[in-house]
């Protein structure tokens, strides 16, 4: 208590801090609502840029799968017509294309395949 009996309301906790929302004038706590408002908006806004550049990003890895099987199904066209030829007719196909005949038949296939798309 102080020295005319009152209770000193400055030194016991938490007195004479009710918070910023009776410190706010009539003013500020009108627009407070607009504030909250706004900031949940931005957080919405924030949200659908996330979710956007995560889903361009789905789309990219989408398109780049996609090339991919489109380069893996070409080449494996490419090599169908070598496929079942024996390693003696594909030496002879590289010969008449003055290629070098020698290595395994992986080997001459991919020689022909690189040679059909030059």
């Amino acid at each position: 208590m102080g020295r005319t009996g009152h209770v000193d309301v400055r030194h016991r906790p938490g007195a004479g801090r009710q918070g910023h929302r009776d410190r706010e004038g009539p003013d500020q706590r009108r627009l407070r609502p607009c504030r909250q408002q706004a900031e949940k908006a931005e957080d919405i806004a924030n949200e659908h840029a996330n979710l956007a550049a995560e889903a361009k990003k789905e789309q990219e890895k989408a398109v780049k799968a996609a090339e991919r099987a489109a380069v893996k199904q070409a080449k494996e066209q490419a090599r169908e017509p070598y496929e079942n030829l024996t390693k003696a007719e594909l030496a002879d196909i590289l010969a008449e294309r003055e290629l070098p005949k020698s290595g395994t038949v992986e080997e001459l296939i991919e020689r022909l395949v690189s040679a059909d798309s030059e």
